[in-house]
């Protein structure tokens, strides 16, 4: 099995680093979120749906990452593909508003 980015994901991914990085001056809380959601990743190929919630509405399973500070929504293809949609802060609005659901 394998994991792929949406280029969505990567963009909100890259921005969340970045504003962090920005805010704290310095990258050390962003290489915090770079090695959890690396640790995310690994849970997520040895079983997908330990510790993730499904929802209905956007069809997607939801990863909570960083003790539930941040979530990656993902679909999976033919046990084969992981495909990450969105990665959010828990502190964003809730992705189905942004999906008009």
């Amino acid at each position: 099995m394998e994991i792929k980015w949406s280029p969505k994901a990567l963009e909100m991914y890259n921005q969340t680093l970045e504003y962090w990085s920005d805010r704290n001056k310095s990258n050390l809380y962003s290489q915090k979120i770079i090695r959890e959601v690396q640790l995310a990743e690994i849970e997520i190929l040895e079983n997908p749906f330990f510790l993730t919630d499904f929802f209905d509405d956007i069809k997607l399973y939801r990863k909570r990452v960083f003790n539930g500070k941040f979530y990656l929504f993902f679909e999976i293809f033919n046990k084969e593909v992981i495909y990450i949609y969105y990665f959010r802060s828990a502190y964003q609005k809730p992705l189905s508003n942004l999906l008009n659901f």
